[in-house]
């Protein structure tokens, strides 16, 4: 029912080319993991799917067997990382040292392994292997409780032919599954020393989103989103580039109450959030002055025809030369921005890497 009614048309929106992020929150012990399906078994049969199996499984599933458009090469990419005590980790790769770096394209992780997948085998592969490093402990709540926020991604890559009208463009498409680490009260867990130190370093990002997603609430100028390892990474799935699903998952226990209500307006906060997804687009140059082209032509075509409208016989050839004149100079305008931002961009990018080189040495 989760799956159908929430999951399933966003996967729809990913087929359309928009990224995509789902991701549980709760208290710990609410059933995060095993909803999402990050702790994902083998599956003998991908055709019959168990009735246990998470959204992810069910999502990899619904992905791989989605019928691809021609003439159209589809080449995917996994990653999976687990943020533990603020510390990104490769958890298909663990002794590869991880960075958050910011670009022009928002946060990045430096040094993350990324496998080329072809099926949902490989995928479920790569889960598996990941959640077997991925950071768990026992609590008093949970016996086997997440100490890690862990995010799985897969990345998909459209290349068109040249018999296809995006010939020359390429669409880069990211769906991201997002296991939460589940709020704990330490008076509750009774969590001593590194327990302790995890609890504290998972309420403390968690608190981070929660400022977050209410500066974002309340459209404020500034969003502290550098307070924490984990919402620099959840940056593209709040501030508007991806369809973002929240899915709380709360206590039927009484003694659960207030985590039970602190969790739900949480959700409630999230809900105000105004999303404006953007579609991962690589245009050829070509393409942008094929469409300032038709632009022009366009202008051509309602000029013409707001001067016969009149009924009045002007000069529409000068206005049509000055207006292609104006083209030309906004093609050339268009050219310089397009150099400028591209020296900028290696200049940041140099400035960006020299300022980690210092912040770890």
């Amino acid at each position: 029912m989760v799956f159908e009614k929430t999951v399933k048309p966003l996967l729809q929106k990913f087929f359309e080319g928009e990224n995509v992020s789902i991701f549980a929150y709760g208290q710990t012990c609410t059933g995060k993991t095993y909803t999402i399906g990050t702790d994902a078994q083998d599956i003998p049969n991908f055709d019959l799917l168990p009735s246990t199996a998470g959204i992810i499984p069910r999502a990899l599933y619904a992905i791989f067997n989605h019928q691809s458009e021609p003439d159209v090469e589809y080449a995917y990419r996994a990653t999976f990382l687990e943020v533990y005590n603020e510390e990104c980790r490769d958890l298909c790769n663990k002794s590869q040292r991880l960075f958050i770096r910011e670009t022009l394209n928002g946060f990045v992780v430096n040094g993350l392994s990324r496998y080329r997948v072809t099926s949902m085998a490989d995928c479920l592969s790569v889960l598996s292997r990941g959640g077997k490093l991925r950071q768990t402990d026992a609590t008093k709540m949970n016996v086997a409780s997440s100490r890690s926020h862990a995010i799985f991604s897969l990345i998909l890559t459209k290349t068109y032919g040249h018999t296809h009208s995006k010939f020359g463009n390429t669409d880069t498409i990211k769906i991201n599954f997002i296991d939460l680490a589940g709020s704990e009260r330490l008076n509750r867990t009774l969590a001593i020393g590194d327990r302790a130190k995890e609890g504290i370093a998972i309420n403390k990002s968690l608190l981070a989103l929660s400022n977050v997603i209410n500066a974002l609430a309340e459209k404020r100028v500034f969003v502290p989103y550098r307070d924490s390892c984990l919402t620099m990474l959840l940056k593209d799935s709040l501030c508007g580039k991806a369809y973002t699903l929240m899915i709380s998952c709360i206590s039927p226990e009484s003694e659960d109450y207030s985590e039970t209500i602190s969790t739900l307006q949480y959700a409630n906060r999230a809900k105000n959030i105004k999303l404006q997804p953007l579609k991962r687009c690589n245009s050829a140059p070509a393409n942008l002055m094929e469409e300032l082209l038709k632009q022009n032509t366009e202008l051509k075509a309602k000029l013409v025809a707001m001067h016969n409208k009149e009924k009045a016989k002007p000069d529409v050839s000068s206005i049509v030369e000055l207006a292609e004149c104006e083209i030309t100079e906004l093609v050339q305008l268009v050219t310089e921005l397009e150099n400028a931002l591209c020296v900028r961009h290696k200049v940041l990018d140099k400035f960006c890497r020299h300022r980690m080189k210092v912040r770890f040495f």
